[in-house]
């Protein structure tokens, strides 16, 4: 498996993940667009130099999402995606 991808299952329903750093362009964009919906963005690891933060994905579209981080110095984010 790669660090980004998606796997699209035979009902519609997709599955994305990726990993994301401070250097990529903002909003964050998905592996591919979602033909309809996304259903959600759910974090499963962000790292920081600086030890703990607190962040949440602000917005989503079917292309792409935003992250609110309360401190600077976020380093990556790897998140799973949902949607069809």
């Amino acid at each position: 498996m790669s660090t980004n991808g998606y796997v699209k299952f035979s009902n519609g329903l997709i599955f994305q993940w990726a990993k994301y750093t401070r250097d990529d362009p903002y909003p964050f964009k998905f592996p591919i667009p979602f033909p309809n919906a996304c259903f959600g963005v759910y974090s499963g690891n962000i790292s920081n130099p600086n030890g703990e933060m607190n962040y949440y994905v602000t917005w989503q579209d079917k292309t792409s999402f935003q992250v609110h981080v309360d401190e600077d110095g976020m380093d990556e984010i790897r998140v799973i995606a949902v949607g069809y």
